[in-house]
């Protein structure tokens, strides 16, 4: 097996993180309920935290986005160790 030199680890790893940041930044406006990348974010922004956007965008989908960061990080090194 070919080991990879540290440079091309990292960067790897930071190609990785970069996607797994942007999947995050994208999870709130991408659903059933069409809402929208832009107007979920537009919402958070303005404060209108009575919306049923903002509740849609960063009570449910957000959180959840978050959540499966976490088990997936948390298998990650399950299967490391």
């Amino acid at each position: 097996m070919k080991t990879l030199s540290l440079s091309r680890y990292l960067g790897i790893l930071g190609g990785a993180l970069l996607v797994l940041v942007l999947l995050v930044l994208l999870s709130p406006g991408v659903g059933s309920q069409r809402i929208g990348v832009i107007q979920a974010w537009q919402t958070l922004l303005q404060g209108d935290t009575t919306s049923v956007q903002y509740h849609i965008a960063f009570r449910l989908r957000l959180p959840r986005a978050y959540k499966a960061v976490v088990a997936g990080v948390t298998l990650g090194l399950c299967g490391a160790v």
